[in-house]
């Protein structure tokens, strides 16, 4: 990390590759760590201005988002754009029915009425530890219920408070 001139604390990514050509091609396997700086708040604690996307988070019958490979990436990468072009920090995605999925590369959580309320697994959501851990700490640590269920997209609008996590 010193040849990167890494000032800051930053995000390691473990990256396995299939190093064959062919869509068959299950072997040999490469494995790196990518390092990177990610974009953030300027700390002004203004949160977030998100928009909700006109890309649809890609379905589990198409390319299931729990699979954690690269293509998928590229599905939040044209959400943000546009979000960026828009004038937005971030985007929210929708599924496939209309509901609330997530942001870009991270969980969404939405609290209304001192309850917190995630999308379901079934959502088109990437499942992640730090979904988990979040659900986890809402619950014992602050006391909050947590629950997994549909979210439309006028819920988000008239929510308290929404948090988009991710581990980077």
């Amino acid at each position: 990390m010193k040849g990167n001139n890494f000032k800051e604390d930053v995000p390691g990514y473990l990256v396995a590759d299939v190093d064959a050509e062919g869509f068959t091609a299950t072997a040999p396997v490469s494995v790196y760590l990518l390092f990177r700086r990610r974009g953030g708040l300027n700390g002004d604690d203004q949160g977030m201005h998100c928009c909700i996307s006109s890309w649809v988070r890609t379905s589990d019958n198409a390319i299931p988002i729990r699979l954690k490979c690269g293509t998928n990436y590229q599905n939040g990468r044209l959400a943000s754009l546009q979000a960026t072009v828009d004038s937005y920090d971030g985007p929210i995605f929708l599924n496939s029915q209309g509901h609330v999925a997530e942001g870009s590369s991270a969980s969404l959580f939405m609290v209304r009425k001192g309850e917190v309320v995630t999308p379901p697994a079934t959502a088109n959501i990437g499942e992640s530890i730090t979904r988990v851990t979040r659900m986890q700490l809402f619950k014992e640590e602050m006391g909050l219920t947590v629950r997994d269920q549909e979210i439309d997209r006028t819920q988000v609008y008239v929510a308290d408070e929404a948090v988009l996590c991710g581990s980077g």
